[in-house]
């Protein structure tokens, strides 16, 4: 609930010494607003995407990576 306030709070027009009249008080929640609801559809495609491959070809999305690590001096092997 206290996290409402900052959603909330950014799209009530400024008053008093805090008005600019050379910006849009609307133009910051707008962007932020925006942002959010292209990155909640981003990941509503995703997984869209991935419910076809699953019902299309039976398969699952999994990344598999090898760690590499190196020395910090640059040198390939670990005995000092």
């Amino acid at each position: 609930m206290g996290n409402l306030y900052a959603i909330v709070g950014n799209c009530v027009p400024p008053t008093g010494v805090f008005a600019d009249p050379n910006l849009g008080w609307y133009l910051v929640p707008a962007i932020s607003w925006s942002i959010l609801g292209f990155a909640t559809l981003w990941f509503l495609g995703f997984l869209l995407r991935a419910l076809y491959h699953k019902r299309r070809w039976n398969e699952d999305i999994l990344l598999e990576r090898e760690p590499e690590f190196e020395s910090a001096d640059g040198a390939d092997s670990a005995a000092a």
